[in-house]
C-alpha cells in the first residue's frame, strides 16, 4: 500500500470494496491500484496513508517466503529462491526499499527454526 501512484505502472481505478482499517479505528479509501514490479503487483493507493506498507500475508499468498531476524528481513520467490526484496531492522520496523533492494548492505540472517 502506498499514498501515491507515481512509482507504479499499469495504474487503474479501483472499483473494489476493500478499505484500509487503521489503528485508530478509521478507514482509508483505496482509489487506484497498480504494479510496483512484476514481483509486486496490485499495490493499493490511498492518498491518506502516511507511509508505505507491505502485507506479509499477501506476499505469502503470492508465492513468496519472508524471513525475519534481528538483523533484517528477506523476501524471496518460493520456486526460484531468488531474493526480490531485503532490508534492515531499524528499531522494531523492517525497512524495505522497493526501488532497489541492492541499496542495503548485506547483513547476516540467523536461521529460523
Amino acid at each position: 500500500m502506498t499514498n501515491s501512484p507515481v512509482s507504479l505502472s499499469n495504474v487503474k481505478n479501483y472499483d473494489g470494496h476493500q478499505k484500509i482499517h487503521t489503528v485508530d479505528d478509521t478507514f482509508l479509501y483505496i482509489n487506484v491500484i497498480g504494479d510496483n514490479s512484476p514481483s509486486l503487483p496490485n499495490v493499493f493507493v490511498s492518498p491518506g496513508l502516511p507511509t508505505n506498507l507491505i502485507s506479509i500475508g499477501q506476499l505469502v499468498d503470492h508465492g513468496y517466503n519472508v524471513q525475519f531476524s534481528r538483523f533484517g528481513c528477506i523476501v524471496h520467490n518460493q520456486l526460484s529462491e531468488k531474493i526480490i526484496l531485503k532490508g534492515p531492522k531499524v528499531g522494531r520496523i523492517f525497512l524495505i526499499c522497493l526501488s532497489s533492494f541492492l541499496n542495503y548492505p548485506n547483513f547476516p540472517l540467523l536461521p529460523l527454526f
